[in-house]
């Protein structure tokens, strides 16, 4: 059986995502911004990154899905988008789904969107193709599901 995880819980993970990616990104690339990024007294981000993740498309986007998966959770419903990814984690062969998504983000070769989702391009491949060997987990397949689809709706 697959808990749901309240919406706090999932927006407090992104959070500290989008605060490690941040302090992973001074560290590697932006060498003399990090005071200006992220906080010396506590490692948080400053309230200035903040506002600038905040006024992203990106920001908005996450709050609509976070707000519309709260409503459905005090409703006592079931998401309709975790109704689609149980729908779909059914079968294999996602092909169709993740090239309306890269068509939708301008994204070229399947190993730009193996970058884009985090995973390898042979992993991308397997969740698209309905062939061969399984070369990814169910979390890995529920986490690029989910992002390929919530894009989609």
């Amino acid at each position: 059986m697959r808990l749901i995880w309240p919406v706090d819980r999932v927006e407090g993970f992104a959070l500290d995502f989008l605060r490690r990616a941040t302090i992973g990104a001074v560290c590697n690339k932006g060498r003399g911004l990090g005071e200006r990024w992220i906080s010396n007294w506590n490692g948080s981000l400053t309230s200035e990154m903040c506002r600038q993740f905040e006024e992203s498309s990106e920001w908005l986007l996450s709050q609509d899905i976070l707000l519309r998966v709260a409503e459905a959770q005090e409703a006592g419903a079931v998401n309709a988008d975790a109704e689609v990814l149980t729908r779909l984690t059914r079968r294999r062969g996602y092909r169709a789904e993740v090239r309306r998504w890269m068509a939708r983000k301008d994204l070229k070769t399947v190993a730009e969107a193996a970058k884009w989702l985090g995973v390898s391009g042979s992993t991308l491949k397997s969740i698209m193709t309905d062939r061969g060997e399984t070369r990814y987990s169910q979390e890995t397949l529920d986490r690029v599901l989910g992002i390929v689809v919530i894009a989609q709706s």
